[in-house]
C-alpha cells in the first residue's frame, strides 16, 4: 500500500533499524539508553520529489542517521513507519 500514495517533497519515509543486542561471538549487552537517544538509524521506504534547493541524493534503501526528535511516527499496513523532513538527516550509509 505505500506504493499507492504520495508524499510530499522533501520528505521521507523511514523504517526503524533495530540495534542487535548479542555480538557475533554470543555476548548480549544493553545499549545505553543516553547513547541510544543521540542519534536514531533507520532505513529510507520512500523518497518524496527533491526540492530544487535540496540536493540530498537520498534514495529509497539508504540507511541513515537522524535525530531522536525530529520526525513523527505514521502506522502504514500495520508497520510504524518515520516520517522527517529530509534536511534533517545527519549522514547516510548506503
Amino acid at each position: 500500500m505505500i506504493d499507492e500514495g504520495r508524499i510530499l517533497p522533501g520528505r521521507l519515509l523511514v523504517r526503524e533499524i533495530k540495534e542487535a543486542e548479542k555480538t557475533e561471538s554470543g555476548l548480549i549487552y544493553k545499549p545505553i539508553d543516553i547513547v541510544k537517544q543521540r542519534t536514531c538509524k533507520g532505513e529510507v521506504v520512500v523518497v518524496g520529489k527533491q526540492l530544487p534547493s535540496l540536493d540530498h541524493g537520498i534514495q529509497v534503501g539508504d540507511k541513515v542517521l537522524h535525530p531522536p526528535n525530529g520526525f513523527v511516527t505514521v502506522d502504514i499496513d500495520n508497520e510504524p513507519l518515520r516520517l522527517l523532513n529530509a534536511q534533517d538527516i545527519l549522514f547516510i550509509y548506503r
